[in-house]
């Protein structure tokens, strides 16, 4: 809700009341609380408003302080968290090491012992002596009976080198031989809060004038005038023709025959500088009675818009300056008298 320096004369009998101080002249509408006040009690409300987002704000500043000490002591304790399970995780792979080397050292030894054995073996129990069988032949010292053994003898060697074996040493894994490292954690889902928005980028419902009419043709044209700014006006009631026209023209008892007219009546017409023009840009009149409007004067952009709030159907005209100069005032012509 906003005030505004456009100042609108009513009969103090047809306006609501005033929700601050019961009486008959609430001309603004909050688009917050949705309720009506004078012109008086709406600086009041605002400044109630005010009040409170001023509370809020220092409030949210002590928590701000807060937080920020509270982040910076909880960051401190994470980090010496996370540096104690980095020392654990360092002195178990220090540990798995020493274990690794020595039974590897155990390993290599025993296998070293092993197959030194079956090395020294070889010579002991797979040559015959050749030498001394030699020797019985040049002496000629021997007989049926020493032939008969050594050739026993020969055969057993023959036999004995079968059953060598290479497969005398295995590796054998013993598990568990070291303790597994396994880090246990959760990653906790922080629900987020979500961010103030700005209202300088969010686009706000739009603060409006609740215009009232009186019986018969209604001309609600302030004192002022429509210059600059962006300026929104709600009215309910049957209305026969929305629009703005140049200050300086003569605004007659037909205001879209008025030079300078821009916008819109029924039978689908919509007027350029008092041109009807039917069906323009799309345009379907839809005037029904009990309907809420929504005229939107954007005098920097010279543009006017005009939204029924029960359809939600919007049409936009752009006001040509030459033929429509500013200052503007509005051009709102009803046909009944009907109490919002």
């Amino acid at each position: 809700m906003t005030t505004s320096s456009n100042v609108w004369a009513f009969p103090e009998a047809l306006c609501p009341d005033c929700s601050t101080c019961n009486k008959p002249i609430g001309v603004y509408q909050c688009i917050g609380c949705g309720k009506i006040f004078c012109s008086r009690d709406t600086a009041g409300h605002r400044q109630l408003l005010r009040s409170e987002l001023h509370e809020l704000i220092h409030e949210s500043e002590q928590w701000n302080n807060y937080w920020h000490e509270e982040a910076r002591k909880r960051q401190k304790v994470l980090k010496t968290k996370q540096e104690d399970i980095y020392q654990q995780i360092d002195d178990w792979e220090l540990q798995a090491i020493a274990k690794i080397k020595q039974a590897s050292a155990e390993a290599r030894e025993k296998t070293r012992r092993l197959f030194e054995h079956h090395y020294n073996l070889l010579p002991k129990w797979t040559l015959l002596d050749v030498s001394a069988l030699r020797r019985a032949m040049e002496t000629d010292g021997f007989l049926e009976t020493h032939l008969s053994k050594w050739k026993i003898q020969l055969q057993r060697l023959k036999g004995k080198i079968n059953t060598f074996i290479t497969d005398f040493i295995r590796i054998r894994m013993v598990d568990p031989f070291l303790s597994k490292l396994v880090i246990d954690g959760e990653y906790t889902a922080y629900d987020a809060v979500e961010p103030i928005e700005d209202p300088d980028t969010k686009v706000l419902v739009p603060p409006v004038h609740l215009m009232v009419p009186i019986d018969g043709d209604f001309d609600p044209y302030n004192e002022g005038e429509l210059k600059t700014g962006i300026h929104h006006f709600r009215y309910k009631s049957k209305c026969i023709f929305f629009g703005v026209a140049s200050k300086k023209a003569n605004i007659g008892k037909e205001p879209w025959n008025t030079p300078s007219t821009y916008g819109w009546t029924g039978d689908d017409l919509v007027y350029l500088n008092a041109n009807p023009i039917q069906g323009y840009d799309g345009y379907r009149s839809n005037l029904e009675l009990g309907d809420t409007y929504l005229l939107t004067v954007d005098c920097d952009h010279k543009v006017i818009r005009l939204t029924n709030e029960r359809t939600n159907e919007a049409h936009v005209l752009d006001v040509d300056p030459t033929k429509c100069p500013l200052p503007w005032q509005l051009n709102v012509r009803f046909l009944d008298h009907v109490q919002p």
